[in-house]
């Protein structure tokens, strides 16, 4: 898959007494066999130094193949080897290639960028939701021959850090960097229950996550309620809770369709 492939044209010239393989010389090296299946049968075209799109057996005796080279293929290899089991799909130029799954050693995918014509390039790689995941959108760039991949959040396409892909020649890999283990926010709070009131309390959302659409609410003693607006520009929340009363509160944060729950004390 990593290969370049070659678009082949096979034009079948007519029956030989004596069986023949024709060759073709192109200086890159690859698969040398291509199953052709004809009125006489499946058979196969060997070919020296050059890539074919399919591997194959032995030439049947008697028949006679010649092979033009009419163009060659450019594409992206996308590995998904070292994710986590998800079923995914990727999209480019109208076509779909679905029925993939990631987190496994077949997890690697080629995709014949031809039609773009060698130039910029963009492919969609939808990961379908589960249980405990919701769905995810990505989409890989290359333009004029650099790189990039980025994430849709909140209706937007943000740039997904390179961390959690690594890019080599044509082949995106991505890896698990921190994603499986991500903590969404992080509160400055002391030993992570108790809120000092020395400076406001802080929601500091991680950098894969926006605060765009986000919700935050803190309730507490004698019916205490708060509704906090998102920092999208800092992508934090803030509540300056420095004059609040002592007591337990809890806070209701909901997060790109997700609620997270939780609690702490003023003394």
């Amino acid at each position: 898959m990593r290969n370049l492939a070659m678009m082949v044209v096979l034009f079948l010239l007519g029956m030989v007494s004596n069986a023949q393989t024709n060759t073709i010389t192109k200086p890159d090296i690859g698969q040398t066999e291509y199953i052709v299946n004809s009125t006489s049968g499946d058979v196969n075209l060997q070919a020296s130094n050059a890539i074919i799109l399919q591997p194959g057996t032995h030439i049947q005796s008697g028949s006679f193949f010649v092979a033009q080279i009419v163009s060659i293929a450019s594409g992206i290899t996308v590995n998904t080897q070292n994710l986590p089991i998800a079923d995914f799909e990727i999209v480019f130029d109208g076509s779909t290639i679905d029925n993939l799954t990631s987190g496994s050693e077949q997890s690697e995918v080629f995709v014949d960028t031809s039609p773009a014509g060698g130039g910029d390039v963009s492919l969609l790689v939808n990961v379908a939701s589960t249980n405990d995941r919701s769905a995810l959108n990505l989409r890989i760039n290359k333009i004029q021959g650099v790189f990039s991949v980025e994430v849709f959040q909140n209706g937007q396409w943000r740039a997904l850090s390179t961390e959690f892909y690594d890019v080599e020649g044509d082949t995106v890999t991505f890896t698990n960097g921190r994603v499986r283990y991500m903590v969404p926010f992080t509160l400055n709070l002391v030993n992570g229950v108790q809120y000092d009131q020395s400076v406001p309390l802080e929601f500091d959302l991680s950098d894969l996550l926006s605060a765009q659409g986000a919700s935050l609410q803190i309730t507490g003693p004698n019916e205490f309620l708060a509704n906090i607006s998102p920092d999208v520009e800092n992508n934090k929340f803030v509540w300056d809770g420095t004059q609040a009363q002592s007591g337990v509160y809890r806070f209701q944060l909901t997060l790109q369709q997700k609620i997270f729950n939780g609690q702490f004390i003023i003394e």
